[in-house]
């Protein structure tokens, strides 16, 4: 399950992408806008940057096979 969260960091990140900004600077303007990304993963943000700079549309995750995590 993806939360809130989440989709709002890949949105940012789209939205830098867009913009041409590199991921170094990506992190620069989450963290100066609000502060409020500064738990965020410089990791998660550069494979993210990477995926949407290739061509991905997408900012939701993918479905992976097996069992789930969550129990419904």
């Amino acid at each position: 399950m993806t939360s809130i969260g989440d989709v709002e960091l890949r949105s940012i990140v789209k939205f830098c992408v867009a913009l041409e900004k590199s991921p170094t600077e990506t992190i620069k303007t989450m963290i100066n806008s609000t502060g409020k990304y500064k738990k965020c993963s410089p990791v998660t943000v550069y494979r993210w940057h990477a995926r949407l700079k290739e061509g991905r549309n997408s900012i939701e995750v993918d479905p992976r096979c097996g069992r789930q995590s969550v129990v419904a």
